[in-house]
């Protein structure tokens, strides 16, 4: 566990100390459990990978202060202590989703982030209006802020993350059942909020000059790999958004065998 001023979280971490440190950042009402499979490959050899559950997420505790703590600025700041707390002055870091939100927004308020990988994130907000641009409008969307989940909308939110196509495990799912639905409320109703201290995410990859890559399935459920063309960038990775084949919300747990080498690649260019 590590202490950060919205609560204590909880960390695993894997490869050698003194190796480069990769920080992974989960989605709403997942967990760091959801990298599983990049802790399990070759990467772990190379880099010192971390991650950690959200506040209301996985092994960490509920926030004591939910409207305080549940928002993208306040994970980024959780993010930034754990990374205090580590003495880890320059991280590459991946964010899923709702992750790649808060890398975003830790880009702001940490200056060592070397790079930033965001898969399943539009950058956006804050405000409806840009919100409502960035994401499909279908009816699950609508999942990602409620507080309270029935069992049926349980399964169904969890096959739309992780996989609209492979069984799942049990403990993603649990992950999901777990979550705090406060979390899901206030993050979700602070970045509807035109005056949220969040970053306007869109001037944030516009201008932020360190590599960005972005990483998209080609089945995404919640936005369009378009979306990513209306946005000026400072680096994009390659120059264009990195598909990865007959894979959704989580590419990186679907297909693994191409994710990681991918990653890999990008980690080999902004490390050398």
């Amino acid at each position: 566990m590590i202490d950060t001023r919205h609560g204590p979280v909880a960390l695993r971490e894997k490869g050698p100390a003194d190796a480069q440190p990769l920080l992974f950042i989960h989605g709403n009402s997942s967990c760091s459990a959801v990298f599983e499979k990049q802790f399990d490959s070759d990467l772990a050899d190379r880099y010192r990978l971390l991650a950690f559950d959200l506040p209301g997420h996985g092994n960490s505790p509920n926030a004591t202060d939910p409207e305080a703590s549940y928002s993208m600025p306040s994970y980024a700041e959780a993010a930034a202590d754990v990374l205090n707390a580590l003495k880890i002055d320059e991280p590459v870091v991946m964010g899923w989703s709702l992750g790649g939100h808060i890398g975003l927004e830790l880009t702001q308020i940490f200056p060592g982030v070397k790079a930033l990988t965001i898969t399943g994130t539009p950058p956006s907000g804050p405000g409806a209006d840009e919100v409502m641009r960035a994401f499909n409008q279908i009816p699950e969307i609508s999942f990602a802020a409620q507080a309270v989940f029935t069992e049926e909308q349980v399964q169904i939110f969890s096959r739309f993350i992780y996989s609209l196509t492979k069984t799942l495990p049990d403990h993603l799912v649990e992950a999901v059942r777990r979550c705090d639905g406060l979390s899901r409320q206030h993050m979700f109703g602070d970045f509807l909020n035109p005056k949220s201290r969040l970053n306007h995410q869109i001037t944030v990859v516009g201008t932020w000059p360190k590599p960005l890559a972005i990483i998209l399935g080609t089945d995404e459920p919640f936005m369009e790999a378009s979306y990513f063309e209306t946005l000026q960038y400072a680096n994009r990775w390659r120059g264009q958004t990195q598909m990865i084949q007959d894979t959704g919300h989580a590419p990186f747990w679907e297909a693994p065998e191409v994710y990681n080498p991918l990653l890999h690649a990008f980690l080999q260019e902004v490390c050398s």
